[in-house]
């Protein structure tokens, strides 16, 4: 499986666990409501809304992976 279909495939499970492993250990991620987080922070950011947000829902679809994509 590759690292994006790992990704949402965990998402759509809400499972914060292996969506965390997806993380590299210098990732960094920005939005809106919960600013600038560093690894650490983006695994926290996801253990909070999977844990509380059970009503999500989600459909994907990797279109390009590799040197190309995701």
């Amino acid at each position: 499986m590759s690292p994006a279909h790992r990704f949402y495939t965990a998402l759509q499970q809400h499972d914060w666990r292996a969506m965390n492993a997806c993380y590299h250990p210098e990732a960094r991620f920005h939005d809106p409501v919960f600013g600038h987080l560093d690894a650490d922070g983006v695994r926290a950011m996801w253990q909070l809304l999977l844990s509380r947000g059970t009503d999500l829902q989600l459909a994907y679809e990797v279109e390009r992976e590799g040197e190309e994509g995701a």
